[in-house]
């Protein structure tokens, strides 16, 4: 029995050796593969998924009174009526590698009839993307609600599909004038329930706040209103600083206040595309969008105070217009 045990004492004294080098290796390989996916994390991949009408096109959906129901029709057939810093904004974005869905709810046969298309004033306008992210409703698609809640499932489904090991940031973009507000609560709960939020998140929901009072919808808490271009692009950069740089923040921001300036009376004047008369800003409205520019640290003091100045005048205006002028939005 002692020679066996000093048998198995020798064996282990010559594996100690062993041991000690197979447990260095494995720590080794351990730090290794723990370094190396710390330095490589899951890629990331930001996608804005963005409304047409009254969100990036001047469209007056919500067309109160006779002349404002002429002013609509009118813009049913003009490509041109983009509003001012949309183009320049989504530019920005693309050049971080930004990828963007546009889901209008304009009918398809519509789409490739009128001059005033969806995919027409996108290609007029210079806003970025391919065509196979231009998505409008079919004949069998149902009302536009559904349309889009469905259209927009799909595309979350689809990008989590073929990248699996990708993290998706959705920036939801809209306006208050149709269905958007409700369309990107029904989408912030289904990938919030549904959805790895390893793979997929909702980074921001942003809508282009027009109008007051029924049929249009009130934003929701956690919704973000905006109310041109300008301040839209300083909320961005806030959340995304890493998606748009701070000269492309003052391009779209002094490009917008220069409009603002505009003395022009017409239908497309630049001052009507960055900030249309008829759009009813209410006093919580003018304070959510002083808040808005004076959090900004990119503008001087005298920036900020001018484009608050020319948004208040705007509103001003537009409350001592007589009815048919505010209907008709000529100036």
């Amino acid at each position: 029995m002692k020679a066996q045990l000093n048998h198995l004492s020798a064996i282990n004294t010559q594996l100690r050796p062993l041991i000690a080098v197979y447990l260095v290796f494995v720590s080794f390989t351990f730090h290794f593969f723990n370094t190396a996916k710390a330095q490589n994390p899951k890629p990331i991949r930001y996608v804005v998924i963005s409304d047409g009408d009254d969100t990036i096109s001047v469209s007056r959906i919500v067309a109160r009174g006779f002349m404002g129901k002429i002013a609509k029709l009118g813009h049913s057939f003009s490509f041109n009526d983009s509003f001012l810093g949309a183009s320049e904004l989504y530019q920005s974005l693309a050049q971080n590698r930004v990828t963007f869905e546009y889901v209008s709810g304009m009918p398809e046969i519509l789409n490739d009839i009128l001059p005033g298309s969806f995919t027409r004033f996108l290609a007029n306008n210079e806003f970025p993307g391919e065509p196979s992210g231009v998505h409008v409703r079919s004949a069998v698609d149902g009302d536009t609600k559904t349309y889009k809640i469905a259209t927009i499932k799909r595309i979350i489904e689809r990008n989590t599909r073929n990248e699996p090991n990708t993290e998706f940031v959705y920036i939801l973009v809209g306006d208050n004038g149709e269905k958007d507000i409700e369309v990107y609560k029904e989408i912030s709960r289904f990938v919030a329930e549904n959805m790895n939020p390893a793979q997929s998140k909702i980074g921001a929901t942003f809508i282009h706040k027009l109008y007051t009072g029924a049929p249009a919808l009130d934003l929701l808490p956690g919704q973000r209103p905006f109310y041109t271009f300008a301040d839209f692009a300083i909320q961005v950069q806030a959340l995304f600083p890493e998606l748009i740089t701070e000269g492309n923040v003052s391009k779209v921001v002094n490009l917008v206040t220069e409009a603002l300036k505009s003395t022009e009376l017409s239908l497309d004047s630049v001052r009507n595309l960055a900030l249309p008369s008829w759009a009813e800003l209410t006093d919580s409205d003018l304070e959510n969008f002083h808040r808005i520019v004076q959090s900004s640290r990119l503008l001087t003091d005298d920036l900020k105070a001018e484009l608050s100045n020319l948004v208040s005048m705007r509103a001003a205006h537009r409350s001592f217009q007589p009815r048919a002028l505010r209907c008709a939005h000529v100036f």
